[in-house]
């Protein structure tokens, strides 16, 4: 299973399936709701029929045993129908977790856990990161660690406070032929006058 997220924890259990998804800036948890499995429901009547098989053959052996005991016959049997009771009640395990009937009702609940989740996420087209509603800048449109970066002229982001763009050099303190710094947005150097 692949997630929109970088993390996910599955959390599903025989009865149903539930997801928890990290927000890819502050690994903040959203769970999905819970999502009743149909094929537990399945597994269960393998086990209740095993059980069944299991204890009607305790009750045969034991109602006609004493009645012949001398008969090995009917003891081979009541251990033949208690064991099959054991092995359709092991099959009912074998359906839980390696059925594909079971693979396929977890991925499709998977992506519907992503689909509700979802919803509560943004996407950050700055760094490709997935953020919770906490760690997005709505009026910038970025998540919080991009949203108070600076941009160069060529469009790279870089942490604030960098004096100097990472991928390109260009500066973002300006400075006049005198080599005054100016604060970032002034277009005459406030030492000298002259135009930045």
């Amino acid at each position: 299973m692949i997630s929109f997220t970088k993390r996910f924890d599955d959390n599903s259990t025989d009865e149903g399936f539930k997801f928890t998804f990290y927000c890819d800036v502050s690994n903040e948890p959203l769970q999905s709701t819970f999502i009743e499995s149909k094929s537990d429901k399945k597994s269960d009547g393998l086990r209740n029929a095993g059980k069944g098989i299991g204890i009607g053959g305790g009750f045969f052996g034991s109602k006609f045993g004493k009645q012949l005991s001398g008969s090995v016959g009917l003891r081979g049997l009541d251990d033949m129908i208690k064991k099959s009771g054991e092995l359709v009640g092991d099959a009912s395990h074998e359906y839980d977790e390696h059925s594909s009937g079971y693979l396929k009702e977890k991925e499709d609940a998977f992506q519907a856990a992503q689909e509700e989740v979802k919803k509560n996420f943004a996407y950050c087209s700055a760094c490709n990161r997935w953020t919770c509603n906490h760690c997005w800048n709505v009026s910038k449109g970025k998540c919080i660690q991009d949203a108070n970066s600076l941009s160069c002229p060529n469009g790279h982001e870089n942490p604030e406070g960098t004096r100097f763009c990472r991928q390109c050099g260009c500066s973002f303190v300006p400075t006049c032929s005198d080599g005054h710094e100016n604060p970032p947005g002034t277009k005459f150097c406030g030492v000298c006058g002259k135009s930045l």
